[in-house]
């Protein structure tokens, strides 16, 4: 039996909001994001980040870096955002991890790849897509310059080369960080966000500002300012704790709202000591330069300083002689009137001696960085990684305490998202150990329940999971699982209002049995709107192709589900370049399982071969399929494409912009890269493709819902 299904169709782009990219969906917590520049020795995919080599030959390094910071803060004066910089450890793209504020990266993660028929790559935030959210990719192969932002003459444009007619980089990066912050593309020529490049443009236009604005809640405001204190007469009076005796400092929060407003605080020194250290730490938490003064009681100057980088903007100031003063004022202000003079902060009273202060040091952002040798700097991964992310160190130790659900540890919501729509959390499995959970669902469900499990480390354990109801019985949920470990459940017909319980154990047919992981549950979440690009049933051992052509690089979310119960049958499923027969990627699922995996695929022809695959050899039977796909990034291009010639046209276009085209499929069980058209065994090539099962105990299964069955191409 071979009974299949091709759709001949468009798969829509972003523009059409067809697909799993979620634009207008803005960041939880706005005011705590962060930019981090990748490493060079990070993976995208199959493909090296080559981010500093491409951008070092554009202008130095410090420049570039500050030009990608300079265009998320554009964005950020104009709303309730805060962009802070983070040291990033190198972990490839897509790293399983937190959704927002994992501590090995930013929020934000800068690279550079060959893409064809882009200028970039960029993803808005969306649970569906793991760490890949909020990334920016450039295409190395682009000839990009930096523009002279500075003045007001035009921009000087230089001479093609051989990469092609020059591209303004700021230009590029502002719509990429549009697109990364939740804004879709618009058709409105002038704009930053309009589509497509259509040469320099380094500054918002009205409709850019109220697409930000509209998202993030309006203009920028100061949550902490309820009373202006923009004069020194009406400076906020920092008050210490009850009992304070000076042995931790004291903390308070601010915030500049444009470029020229001006905080005021005051205190009382604390009686007994003669010094103080007056701080001002914006590393981390924004990108301000600023400007910090300690006045006396007359307005006169007892010290200050300013930051003249936002890549050192925390600033200290020791006074003396505090017997000498009823009351002393600190006065904040942005060091210069452009972009980084807005943004909050932090200000800190330290009354304990210098050598129990932690010196100020420079944020060690940059994991390629060289000294004035050209000698590769040290990179030290304690300064940005948290230990649970290491199987040697695991988030807790607890063993027995929640492995029942009335010992249930109950998942609480995390800040940022409305209440009882997104549970987010850090836990160790061991030996032995059970962990169980519990959440409760919204009074009002807008869509489905996902729930994920993401084991964290290059080691870690496959986890085995169940959601149980109040009476311990399985509900029912679609299973999701990937060779990384991970598991997702979507859950079919939630109850609103409904307390659920999440069962999480350690497979045993895995080497590691112990390690951290995140939970996550995600009750807002919308159903994926995917489109099938092949479905039906196969014959064990049978084949079917069908052909796409991809119009530009984008990354891609492929859904393999066995509609089969059977888990001694499964469907397996292999992406070919078509003019090479190279093998771009495979995976499997196994019966009554589905399996995700992102790709990027970039513009040209492939072949997608499905086959059924028994577990007994010998066996007849089919089984039935499903593969989904979709785009989840957004790209900048450099010119339309014409659907009716995609790959030399540059006529305009109106209407959906496709990304993958599916033709009537003329290879139905059928090999087009053999001669015998009947054929159903693998391509042709010089060099073979050769089968080979992975080395397990039980050869197909990491766990009950997973088994792997991998293609190796070999040279």
């Amino acid at each position: 039996m071979n009974r299949n299904r091709v759709r001949p169709m468009w798969i829509q782009s972003l523009e059409e909001r067809r697909v799993m990219a979620s634009f207008g969906t803005p960041w939880p917590e706005p005011r705590s994001l962060s930019v981090s520049f990748p490493s060079d020795q990070a993976q995208v995919g199959a493909y090296d980040n080559v981010l500093r080599a491409t951008l070092d030959q554009v202008t130095d390094r410090r420049e570039w870096q500050e030009t990608v910071l300079r265009a998320f803060q554009t964005w950020a004066v104009e709303t309730n955002l805060n962009i802070g910089l983070s040291a990033d450890r190198g972990d490839n793209f897509g790293s399983i991890g937190l959704s927002k504020g994992d501590p090995r990266f930013g929020d934000f993660r800068i690279g550079a790849f060959p893409q064809d028929g882009v200028l970039a790559n960029a993803l808005p935030f969306q649970t569906s897509s793991g760490t890949w959210a909020g990334d920016v990719l450039l295409n190395s192969q682009t000839n990009f310059f930096l523009g002279d932002w500075t003045s007001d003459a035009p921009i000087n444009i230089p001479e093609a080369n051989e990469k092609g007619a020059p591209v303004e980089l700021y230009s590029v990066l502002l719509h990429e960080a549009g697109n990364a912050l939740g804004l879709a593309d618009q058709n409105r020529p002038g704009a930053v966000m309009h589509q497509t490049y259509e040469g320099p443009k380094g500054k918002l236009t009205d409709d850019d500002i109220r697409s930000i604005t509209g998202l993030y809640g309006g203009a920028r405001k100061d949550i902490y300012e309820p009373v202006r204190n923009d004069r020194r007469r009406d400076a906020t009076r920092i008050s210490y704790p009850i009992a304070f005796d000076g042995s931790k400092p004291v903390t308070i929060r601010g915030s500049l709202n444009s470029t020229t407003d001006i905080d005021h605080f005051s205190f009382v020194p604390l009686a007994g000591p003669q010094k103080v250290t007056v701080r001002l730490n914006a590393s981390g938490i924004s990108l301000l330069r600023a400007h910090l003064y300690v006045t006396d009681a007359a307005g006169n100057t007892i010290a200050d300083a300013k930051a003249d980088s936002i890549f050192e903007n925390d600033l200290s100031l020791e006074i003396g002689s505090l017997a000498d003063h009823k009351r002393l004022f600190i006065r904040v202000e942005g060091n210069g009137d452009d972009v980084f003079s807005v943004g909050d902060y932090q200000i800190e009273l330290d009354y304990r001696s210098k050598e129990q202060q932690s010196p100020i040091q420079p944020l060690q952002y940059d994991a390629d960085a060289v000294d004035d040798d050209d000698t590769a700097v040290a990179f030290d991964p304690s300064q940005t990684v948290d230990a649970i992310f290491s199987r040697h160190g695991l988030v807790d130790s607890e063993l027995g305490l929640n492995d029942s659900i009335p010992a249930a540890t109950r998942l609480e919501a995390i800040p940022g998202f409305l209440t009882a729509t997104r549970y987010e959390a850090l836990a160790a499995i061991g030996v032995n150990d059970v962990d169980v959970y519990s959440f409760k669902t919204p009074a009002t469900l807008n869509g489905t329940i996902t729930v994920k499990l993401e084991s964290l480390g290059i080691e870690s354990p496959t986890l085995l999971a169940d959601v149980l109801d109040a009476k311990g019985q399985r509900v029912n949920a679609s299973v999701t699982t990937r060779p990384d470990g991970s598991v997702a459940f979507e859950l079919i017909e939630p109850l609103a209002a409904t307390e659920y319980f999440v069962r999480v154990r350690a497979s045993e047919q895995t080497a590691v049995r112990t390690g951290n992981y995140v939970i996550t549950v995600d009750t807002a979440t919308q159903p994926a709107q995917m489109t099938e690009l092949m479905a039906g049933s196969l014959a064990t051992g049978n084949a079917n192709w069908v052909p796409v052509s991809v119009l530009k690089t984008q990354l891609f979310r492929f859904e393999l589900q066995t509609l089969t119960s059977d888990r001694d049958l499964g469907v397996s499923i292999v992406v070919y370049d078509a003019r090479t027969a190279n093998v771009i990627a495979s995976f499997a699922a196994a019966g009554g399982a589905a399996v995700t995996e992102f790709l990027w695929l970039q513009r040209g022809e492939y072949y997608v071969r499905v086959e059924s695959l028994v577990r007994v050899p010998g066996a007849v039977s089919s089984v039935e399929y499903r593969l989904l796909a979709d785009g989840i990034s957004d790209d900048q291009g450099p010119l339309p494409i014409d659907p009716t010639n995609p790959y030399g046209g540059t006529t305009p276009y109106t209407g959906t912009q496709p990304t993958i085209v599916l033709a009537p499929n003329p290879y139905a069980g059928q090999n087009p890269y053999l001669p015998n058209p009947t054929s159903t065994t693998s391509p042709t090539v010089t060099q073979p493709i050769t089968y080979q099962v992975p080395p397990l105990q039980n050869p197909w299964y990491f766990n009950p819902y997973y088994f792997s069955y991998q293609y190796n191409y070999r040279p």
